[in-house]
């Protein structure tokens, strides 16, 4: 009967460590429906967004500005994803190199993202910005 019991104990303790998800070290990566392009505006400080912006959020967690006139990337970087909150950084990829950043909400239902961009972390600095999944 001590052999049972101890046999019983030994392998609870064997499969409740085992199966443990919080030693998981693995970096969150992003949903996939966020992945996609999104089409909006951008505007400085308070203004209301006027000028064309079109991110590119991608599934690994990289984040590109699409060139208005160009259609390719002009931007890269990364973002991450909590709950409903983007937080994201991009370096443009041409001279001068500028650095971005991104704080917003992503509404799933509307597939749409509103927030604001800026040149230092926080990003207050700029202006705010709204874009929709195409």
């Amino acid at each position: 009967m001590k052999r049972l019991n101890f046999a019983i104990i030994t392998l609870l303790v064997v499969f409740s460590t085992s199966c443990n998800k919080d030693n998981d070290s693995s970096p969150e990566k992003p949903p996939v429906f966020l992945a996609g392009v999104f089409d909006g505006k951008y505007g400085f400080e308070n203004e209301a967004p006027k000028a064309g912006y079109t991110l590119n959020f991608k599934s690994d967690g990289t984040i590109e500005e699409i060139g208005q006139s160009s259609g390719s990337a002009i931007g890269r970087g990364t973002f991450t994803l909590k709950g409903t909150h983007i937080s994201a950084k991009y370096t443009m990829l041409s001279t001068p190199f500028h650095d971005y950043f991104i704080e917003a909400i992503y509404d799933p239902a509307k597939q749409t993202i509103d927030g604001t961009w800026g040149y230092e972390a926080g990003a207050t600095d700029g202006g705010l910005f709204s874009v929709k999944k195409d």
